[in-house]
């Protein structure tokens, strides 16, 4: 209310008329109605699906973040290069052109998160990068061969390459998680999965793979056979590992880092570390670091694919949809054309959930073994639209799993304490604001009881 008496009379004071008494506003309870029935059309249009996929996510929110609510800002880094013990010699030396390998042989990985690594599951080579196996004093190492130099100048150590290969050879050979021989919990083997985004720009040339905490670690994971029931997340929302992680349990991942660079070091498994200043997501609330991290969202689609509760199939998908109606679209100045279709055509899928305490509810109900939703969901999507306009989302918020399932499936069920992301709110708002949804705040008619929708949107 401050915000929207500051903005009337910043308005006001630019000689801009306006019905200032009975405004527009995204909270009044019809709106938010409004929204739920908006949020119902497009699962019936397909678009609407829940997937475990990484995304931003702040601790200090409890909550996943949207690309518009992240700011980059400097932040102090600790770099560590470690070592992977090859679990399968034989083929490693196969790989290298080579009968044995006359010592251990390890594949290092840099990074700068070091508190992804108790969560490590695969590691990523180029198919088409020349690797070289280097033989130094601390073991056998595999290494990009345009990085061999700076690598060794790095670990402090001098070495000879034995032999090359490309990357695609290494395709499938297991390696030991570091902390395998430290404590049982890590004793897992890390295939070598073939990635194109690896690169010997910096690093290594091999990457390490957290499929919780990165997108591209998540879809070369998720694209090589990993379910998902198998991808392991030991950070938990507030950003402190679960109890049960093995070394770190309990622990900030902020305040761990130290911890884990000194646990590999004692295991024998860091080459080097350093600090480092780079510029790194954060809260554009809290101004604090955020991570990627696998968590059930409710999304909705940009591509083919299939959709809950699909009742009026889009021709479509929604990107081509969207691209196509920019190229119908005028622009003035038309540089803003191609700047919003590169928007679009590259955007991912839109995590529309969050975990906050407050907001336009997301009104699911999930079964608690199957985590399937309601078979009367869209009936209830309705229902829940009438209790909010009337109530308000506080309504809502009163109304227990019994109230809406009834007394036989209320045990099975649990209500969904997601809300619809901030802008759902105001992006559904054209399809609605003039279909009935602000009829209340005027004297007068007319009222708009079924449309139109918004032709044009001002912002200033």
């Amino acid at each position: 209310t401050e915000q929207i008496n500051q903005q009337r009379e910043d308005f006001k004071r630019l000689g801009v008329l306006g019905d200032w008494e009975r405004p527009y506003r995204t909270m009044d309870p019809a709106n938010e109605g409004g929204q739920i029935r908006a949020f119902k059309r497009v699962i019936e249009r397909g678009f609407v699906y829940r997937g475990l996929k990484p995304v931003y996510w702040c601790f200090d929110c409890g909550s996943s973040l949207a690309e518009f609510e992240i700011e980059y800002i400097d932040k102090k880094s600790q770099t560590l290069d470690v070592g992977f013990l090859c679990a399968e010699p034989a083929k490693l030396a196969a790989a290298f052109g080579l009968n044995t390998l006359s010592k251990d042989a390890f594949a290092v990985i840099w990074t700068t998160t070091a508190w992804t690594i108790p969560a490590n599951q695969a590691l990523n080579a180029h198919p088409e990068l020349s690797y070289a196996l280097v033989d130094t004093p601390r073991g056998l190492l595999v290494l990009a061969q345009d990085l061999v130099a700076a690598c060794l100048e790095r670990f402090g150590l001098t070495g000879t390459v034995l032999a090359t290969t490309n990357g695609k050879a290494l395709g499938g050979i297991h390696f030991k998680h570091p902390f395998a021989h430290v404590d049982s919990g890590y004793d897992r083997l890390s295939p070598v999965y073939l990635a194109d985004y690896v690169s010997a720009t910096d690093g290594t040339g091999i990457v390490h793979s957290a499929p919780a905490y990165g997108v591209e670690d998540f879809n070369s994971c998720v694209a090589h056979g990993m379910k998902y029931d198998d991808i392991l997340n030991p950070v938990q929302g507030n950003g402190v590992y679960a109890p049960d992680l093995p070394l770190f349990g309990n622990q900030y991942i902020w305040k761990a880092c130290p911890v884990v660079i000194d646990a590999l070091r004692q295991a024998n498994r860091l080459f080097a570390t350093s600090d480092i200043v780079h510029s790194y997501p954060h809260c554009w609330r809290h101004k604090t670091p955020v991570i990627y991290r696998a968590a059930a969202q409710w999304f909705i689609r940009m591509d083919a694919g299939v959709g809950v509760f699909t009742k009026d199939k889009a021709p479509d998908t929604l990107r081509n949809i969207a691209l196509a109606a920019i190229d119908n679209t005028a622009f003035y100045p038309e540089n803003g054309k191609a700047r919003l279709r590169d928007m679009i055509a590259n955007r991912p899928d839109w995590c529309i959930s969050r975990q906050r305490s407050w907001g336009v509810p997301v009104p699911f109900f999930l079964h608690k073994d199957s985590g399937e939703l309601h078979p009367r969901t869209m009936d209830i999507l309705d229902q829940a639209a009438d209790i909010v306009t009337q109530g308000g989302i506080e309504a809502w918020s009163r109304v227990s799993v019994e109230d809406i399932l009834g007394a036989d499936d209320a045990p099975h069920y649990t209500k969904s304490t997601d809300i619809l992301e901030v802008w759902f709110d105001s992006g559904s708002t054209f399809w609605h604001v003039l279909r009935g949804s602000h009829k209340d705040a005027y004297s007068r008619p007319p009222f708009h009881a079924q449309g139109p929708e918004a032709d044009l949107y001002l912002e200033g």
